[in-house]
């Protein structure tokens, strides 16, 4: 049995993809002090990267949000108050692994299917 990779794992993988496509990536609040404190200093329900994707011709440069979750993670209630007010507010909003976020970004068109390996394709509901 293999083992989900860890958040911060997924999220590296994440911040690099993004990177390549030419966003700008702002990763928030992941960062823990040293000593017996073991939150991270952040409103609990922020999403994990800000996420500045680039103009598309005519479109302007779009805001998106990424909760990085490995596989099976679930949102906390903040979290969920916070998507929901995010999505309110037209701002999208991702949660989930690499190829949650590759799914994303083929839908929105930032990607192309061909562009994404086919073990990383998104898969089709039936």
């Amino acid at each position: 049995m293999t083992r989900a990779p860890l958040e911060k794992c997924e999220q590296a993988h994440i911040v690099q993809l993004l990177k390549s496509i030419g966003a700008a990536v702002y990763v928030l609040g992941t960062r823990r002090p040293k000593g017996d404190y073991q939150g991270t200093r952040q409103t609990p329900g922020i999403a994990d990267l800000e996420v500045w994707l680039p103009q598309r011709g005519a479109m302007a440069p779009r805001l998106l949000k990424v909760e990085v979750k490995r596989a099976g993670g679930r949102l906390r209630p903040e979290q969920v108050t916070y998507q929901q007010q995010c999505r309110a507010a037209g701002i999208a909003h991702v949660v989930g692994t690499l190829d949650d976020v590759i799914a994303w970004l083929v839908t929105e068109h930032y990607l192309t299917a061909g562009q994404v390996p086919h073990y990383r394709q998104p898969q089709k509901s039936t």
